[in-house]
């Protein structure tokens, strides 16, 4: 299964380097 938009979101959210602005910031 592809991972989601969601789903990459939600892991970039979780490691915690910035906040919802930019997950690959």
């Amino acid at each position: 299964m592809v991972p989601s938009t969601l789903t990459l979101y939600g892991i970039e959210s979780r490691r915690g380097s910035g906040d919802k602005s930019g997950p690959g910031n």
